[in-house]
């Protein structure tokens, strides 16, 4: 009976989700050989986002272009494959292990993987979460500070990236440091912007354009969102985070 009150649940969910978004039934097959066993994000070589902004990613990605990335993970081999160079910055050792693992076994050579971990940080269990805590929403991270983790982006020079996929830990601040290091005219893919541990980012991207995505998400029983912003030099005045 618990399986089956599962499935039911499960099917509701999917029904709700496509009532919400009809658009959504051209993904359905893709959505269903995810649901399957032994199915993931690495295994399948698929970002954990919802199947439209995927779908953006793989138009708008080029073989000239370099990538900056918040998050390693399915995305990683995804977009290495795209594009001219990929900078990819983890903090969980293991997840790190992992995705290095898979670009090995691809082949995958343009690909910078960089392990940057949480470091425990007295101020960070009392500093106000937002773009310039460098903290992380999730509750098992408390006490840490990601402030190394997002400074990894300036290690390379402002404009230098077509597109930065925040996608990690401390997104607010992640964002932040991202948009001088975005080329005019590129993009900022923010996954999960409609999240309450992202809402502190929004702000900092006021003034860019922005498009959202709805959509199925591969191996998620329902919707999810992710949003791009066109990063151009009309765009937001807001401060950049100064260390404190």
């Amino acid at each position: 009976m618990t399986d089956l009150g599962g499935r039911g649940k499960a099917l509701a969910q999917l029904g709700v989700a496509l009532w919400n978004d009809p658009s959504s039934f051209r993904y359905l097959g893709r959505w269903i050989r995810t649901r399957k066993s032994g199915h993931s994000p690495v295994r399948d070589r698929l970002p954990w986002m919802n199947f439209k902004v995927i779908r953006w990613l793989d138009s708008y990605l080029r073989p000239s272009m370099d990538v900056f990335e918040y998050g390693a993970g399915g995305s990683t081999p995804f977009v290495a494959r795209r594009v001219h160079r990929l900078i990819s910055v983890e903090h969980d050792p293991r997840w790190f292990t992992v995705v290095s693992d898979v670009l090995a076994v691809e082949g995958i050579r343009n690909c910078a993987l960089r392990l940057v971990p949480a470091v425990k940080s007295e101020r960070a269990t009392t500093v106000p979460y937002g773009p310039r805590s460098y903290t992380s929403f999730a509750p098992h991270t408390k006490g840490y500070t990601f402030e190394a983790y997002v400074r990894t982006i300036e290690d390379y020079a402002d404009g230098a990236f077509d597109l930065v996929i925040v996608d990690g830990y401390a997104r607010p601040s992640a964002v932040a440091h991202a948009i001088p290091k975005i080329r005019p005219g590129g993009y900022l893919l923010l996954d999960d912007s409609d999240g309450e541990y992202v809402r502190p980012a929004i702000p900092v991207l006021d003034g860019f354009p922005r498009r959202d995505f709805l959509a199925l998400a591969p191996f998620e029983r329902g919707l999810q969102q992710a949003s791009v912003w066109r990063i151009d030099a009309k765009g937001s005045s807001t401060p950049r985070p100064q260390r404190r």
